[in-house]
């Protein structure tokens, strides 16, 4: 079932995206605090879903509405896709635990995001990511499309984005 995201999700949630994450090595807590924040807190006050079993939650999608109006605590790297913003404005992120991963539990996380976000007038939605991820395929199975690849530091970043 997914349903909208409520305050008790939020340990569940935490616990996926710590599951699913890449970085894995911070210099202090202070610093790993801050990066849960900023790809996972920030965004769940805007728009957050999770998809549950009972009372277990087996993933969550999150986005902000308006990646302009969040500028301020963006990643560096999301400044690199500047241009693209006013075509794709909201951001998304989303993660399933790794034992629900594969099932298109994903794709209905994506669907009930893109319904809510047109209904409130959204007009685009972005993602980045890495240029060789395996996610590549997962976002275009669903109509996104390559928008923008870039270099950021040593990595070949890629924007993907949907119009709504």
């Amino acid at each position: 079932m997914i349903r909208a995201y409520q305050a008790h999700d939020y340990q569940q949630v935490a616990e996926v995206f710590w599951e699913t994450t890449s970085r894995t090595q911070f210099t202090s807590v202070t610093e790993r605090q801050q990066f849960q924040n900023q790809y996972l807190d920030d965004y769940l006050n805007q728009v957050a879903f999770v998809a549950v079993e009972g009372e277990q939650v087996l993933g969550y999608i999150i986005a902000q509405l308006d990646t302009f109006k969040t500028e301020a605590t963006w990643a560096p790297h999301l400044a690199i896709f500047r241009e693209e913003y006013n075509r794709y404005p909201a951001h998304l992120h989303i993660n399933c635990r790794i034992a629900s991963q594969g099932n298109g539990l994903g794709g209905h996380l994506l669907l009930s995001l893109e319904n809510d976000l047109i209904t409130r007038g959204v007009t685009g939605l972005h993602l980045i990511t890495s240029a060789d991820a395996r996610n590549v395929n997962f976002y275009k199975k669903y109509g996104y499309l390559e928008v923008s690849q870039k270099s950021w530091k040593t990595a070949q970043l890629l924007m993907l984005g949907k119009i709504l």
